[in-house]
């Protein structure tokens, strides 16, 4: 090092752009979900089926991975999601008790 140091700049925030305004991720994310549907037995889906849904968030993914069964999927991967805390909070007071 040359001992030059560089200006130090104070943020308040910074925002980052994932729906692939500056970085072309759909391969990322459509990788993403035919390994969700390997894991589930379910048929891999080719780039043109999940490229529109990739800047739609993982909802719009996964119904396009799952077609049909999506709903029921996703009503059984919510009340896991609202359940599980409740029940890792209520074994993490019963331990520490």
């Amino acid at each position: 090092m040359s001992g030059v140091q560089a200006p130090s700049i104070d943020f308040d925030a910074f925002i980052f752009d994932l729906d692939g305004t500056l970085l072309d991720t759909a391969d990322d994310l459509g990788g993403a979900l035919n390994r969700v549907l390997a894991d589930a037995n379910v048929a891999p889906v080719a780039e043109h089926v999940y490229r529109p849904a990739a800047s739609n968030g993982a909802n719009a993914l996964l119904e396009v991975g799952f077609g049909d069964k999506w709903p029921e999927l996703e009503q059984r991967a919510n009340s896991f999601l609202t359940t599980t805390p409740k029940i890792l909070l209520c074994t993490v007071n019963v331990s520490m008790a």
